[in-house]
């Protein structure tokens, strides 16, 4: 019965890269650091937020829909008051009479 209280801990995962010279990136992230120090670099390469932005405004049928919708969105509010004020004329002729 103890036993089964006692259970042995997993292995921890550990995944060493292969491929990765670390002094190689160690020299780009100097050099970069020194270009940018000197005004050489002006841009930092892109992050992944960057990119997905930039493919949503380079393809404008994406953003098409969005634009549509707030445009229409007052439209869709006046409507629905429209219907309630007829609604409520309704009721108060019926309640009247």
């Amino acid at each position: 019965m103890m036993g089964f209280f006692k259970q042995p801990k997993p292995r921890r995962f550990s995944h060493p890269y292969q491929y990765v010279d670390e002094r190689k990136e160690r020299i780009k992230e100097i050099e970069m650091r020194a270009k940018k120090e000197l005004g050489m670099q002006d841009q930092e390469p892109p992050t992944g937020a960057t990119v997905k932005g930039s493919f949503l405004r380079a393809a404008s049928h994406t953003t098409q829909h969005i634009s549509k919708r707030n445009e229409g969105s007052w439209q869709s509010e006046a409507g629905l008051l429209v219907l309630l004020m007829i609604i409520l004329i309704v009721v108060g002729i019926v309640l009247i009479y």
